[in-house]
């Protein structure tokens, strides 16, 4: 009797290991791809600005335990728009007033730096350092229509030791362009 005991324990032994290393990787492989969705979100707004142009702005909001560095945002549909960065203009007030720049491309390097949740201090009543950046650029195209989906892939890497190349899709719907007011048609038809 005791010989048949040893041998069902020794056997359920050789069936357990198996089932367990396969559960181990089943898990192992959801936090990898759970892990890989939701990382970094992303949310873009778009408005139509002067100049036949829509000012995109781009937050960021880092969920990784390690800092990321966007390395570039690129077009992918439609293809014929261009990005443009956007520049600074000098005023003599305190508002913060920015154009776009005269040249476009399909892709806009950045090098921007995005810090892992935690990792903000305050110098002198600022917040620096927060784990969430919103970066603003400028779209350009004559084919860009109202309902339209705007989709931008944006370049990063993270700041392990092994540094990986990553990429994600940042979608948006083209607002309807402003109407002109009633003034601005009566006006324009004198």
């Amino acid at each position: 009797m005791t010989q048949l005991t040893d041998w069902i324990t020794a056997v359920s032994t050789l069936l357990t290991a198996p089932v367990a290393v396969f559960s181990g990787l089943a898990a192992w492989f959801t936090y990898q791809g759970a892990k890989r969705n939701t990382s970094v979100l992303t949310e873009m707004s778009l408005e139509w600005s002067p100049g036949n142009f829509l000012k995109a702005n781009l937050s960021l909001t880092n969920l990784d335990v390690e800092k990321i560095k966007i390395t570039s945002i690129e077009t992918v549909f439609p293809k014929e728009v261009q990005l443009h960065k956007a520049i600074e203009k000098p005023t003599s007030s305190f508002q913060r007033i920015f154009e776009p720049d005269t040249v476009g491309a399909k892709c806009l390097p950045l090098g921007r730096e995005v810090n892992q949740p935690g990792q903000d201090y305050y110098v002198g009543g600022q917040k620096f350092g927060e784990n969430r950046v919103t970066i603003s650029f400028y779209v350009r195209s004559s084919g860009l229509h109202p309902q339209q989906m705007l989709k931008l892939r944006l370049r990063y890497s993270t700041s392990s030791l092994s540094v990986r190349n990553k990429a994600l899709l940042a979608r948006a719907i083209i607002p309807a362009a402003p109407s002109k007011s009633a003034d601005d048609k009566v006006s324009s038809n004198s």
